[in-house]
């Protein structure tokens, strides 16, 4: 048996296009100061109509606002169907913890992957714990 190779370059993508595109996100209310970019805007009113119009795939929030977000969406009153990609509660002292009732309504709103983000106002974050909507292991 005879196994012929023929190699030729240029036959593979270029590196760069292996990367993922770049995600869509929106920042919600004034907790994290991020500078905005092409792909990620800050809206510090919460839902609006131009939030929807920019339709971001991933979402990063405070908390107590992802909360009565999920329940909006769920039920109709705020739609948001564009988050495709990820959720990042923001958690300190002041916007609390996610609850059960908020985890499941985010997995009836979106269904992505759900992060906790623990923060300190104009400190580095402390600690991030991927919930995945259940429930997140005691620290």
């Amino acid at each position: 048996m005879k196994i012929i190779i023929r190699w030729q370059r240029n036959r593979w993508p270029a590196r760069r296009s292996l990367a993922p595109p770049p995600v869509r996100t929106a920042v919600l209310g004034s907790l994290c100061r991020l500078p905005e970019n092409g792909q990620l805007r800050v809206f510090p009113e919460g839902w609006s109509p131009e939030l929807l119009a920019y339709a971001p795939e991933s979402l990063i929030v405070p908390a107590r606002t992802l909360g009565w977000l999920a329940r909006a969406v769920s039920s109709g009153q705020a739609p948001l169907p564009s988050v495709s990609h990820s959720v990042v509660a923001l958690v300190d002292g002041e916007a609390g913890r996610l609850t059960e009732e908020d985890r499941a309504m985010i997995r009836k709103a979106w269904n992505v992957p759900l992060v906790e983000q623990w923060h300190s106002d104009g400190a580095e974050p402390r600690e991030a714990r991927p919930c995945l909507h259940a429930a997140c292991a005691a620290d």
